[in-house]
Formats: C-alpha cells, structure tokens, sequence
C-alpha cells in the first residue's frame, strides 16, 4: 500500500475519468454527437444480470440421445450416472448389476441417487452435460484432462461420468463441500477444475464455439 503523496504510486492517466454533466460533455462534443449518443442509449434495453443467475446456451439434441433413449435431459443425465457408475466399479455381469448396486456396493447408490436428486432440485443437470460432453470430445481427441481437483473431486456424479477420476467415497470426500444442499437458491454451479494443457486451449475453445456458438463461450 502506498500513499497518495508517493510519486511513484498506481494513479490514473487523466483526471477524466469521472460521469461528466451534460454541460461538460457538450463542452467536449459537437452537440449532434451528444444527441446522437443519447438517442442510441435510449434504444438499448439491457438489465445486468444479478449474481443468482447464470445462463445456459441450448445442448445439441444428439446429448439428449447419449444413453440410448433420449427422453429428455433429466432422463439422460440419470441413465448416464447409473451406466458411469457401474462401468467404473466395474460390475461386468448384467444379471449382478442390481444385486450388486443392492447389496456390495449400497453405498455407492445410495451416494449416487442422494447426489443426482440434489443436481436435479439444482437444475445444475445440463450444466453437467456439457461438461460430459467437453470431457468426452476430449477424450476422444486424445486431449490430457487432470483428475480433478478442488471441491469437485466430493462428487459421485461427476466421478461416474468421467468428468472426475477421483474416486470421493474411496478418498472420503464429502459432496456437501462441491454443492450446499441446504443453499440451492439457483445461485450459479460451483466451479470444475478440468486443467487442460495451456497448448490445447485454443483447440477446446473451438471446439465449444462450433459446438455451442460463438455468442456463447468466453
């Protein structure tokens, strides 16, 4: 911290910045500038978006079909968490795969139907299709992806879609630490460290820009 008398202190470039009166302005502007620029703000509607919300561009219908059905968004992201689950504990036996969910591994469903209900009251569940769908053109692409890290390693969701490799039941991370079931006043989804290669960045970007629209990705 420096003090303002210090010369060599951060300061503006002009003493300038500041909202001008309409007299100041029409002191700096042809009069016909300042009209014009009046008549354009009066045409603009633009509310600025509260810190509870937070905006989803429209997932490709070919997601909706990702498990083999395609009901809807709900339905898929369900199907996929049980399939993801059972592909990662690795139940080969069709026949087993509801004993075993039952009986062996009842910790495991019961984590993931507590934590699919809470994604779901959420309505964070196309957020977590789209990273679903990021993960797997990577995958694809050949493109490294970390593990996970943060807070989102506590969740069995995303554990069993493959967006996370840690394993949150095994390494005894909580999920109330990703998502605050008791806070889900549509504030926007927590945030999921994916870390991908600095040199594959402009390659991911693409790919969401032609997959979601370039009026949709930072």
């Amino acid at each position: 911290v420096r003090h303002k008398s210090d010369p060599d202190r951060w300061r503006f470039v002009s003493d300038q910045f500041f909202v001008k009166s309409e007299e100041e302005m029409l002191r700096n502007f042809y009069s016909n500038e300042v009209y014009n620029t009046g008549m354009l703000a009066d045409k603009i509607t633009f509310e600025i978006p509260l810190r509870k919300q937070f905006f989803m561009p429209e997932l490709p219908e070919d997601i909706l079909s990702a498990d083999g059905i395609g009901i809807s968004f709900r339905e898929t992201f369900i199907n996929l968490c049980w399939s993801g689950l059972i592909d990662r504990l690795k139940i080969v036996d069709p026949e087993m795969q509801y004993l075993a969910l039952q009986a062996e591994y009842k910790n495991y469903s019961e984590r993931l139907q507590y934590e699919m209900e809470v994604f779901v009251k959420a309505k964070y569940v196309k957020y977590v299709l789209l990273l679903w769908d990021l993960k797997q053109w990577c995958k694809h692409e050949d493109i490294f992806c970390g593990p996970g890290r943060g807070s989102g390693c506590g969740s069995l969701v995303l554990f069993a879609l493959g967006i996370t490799d840690v394993d949150p039941i095994k390494r005894d991370c909580p999920f109330e630490r990703f998502i605050n079931p008791g806070r889900l006043e549509n504030f926007a989804p927590p945030d999921v460290d994916l870390d991908f290669p600095q040199s594959q960045r402009g390659a991911i970007l693409d790919y969401l820009r032609s997959r979601y629209g370039k009026d949709r990705v930072c």
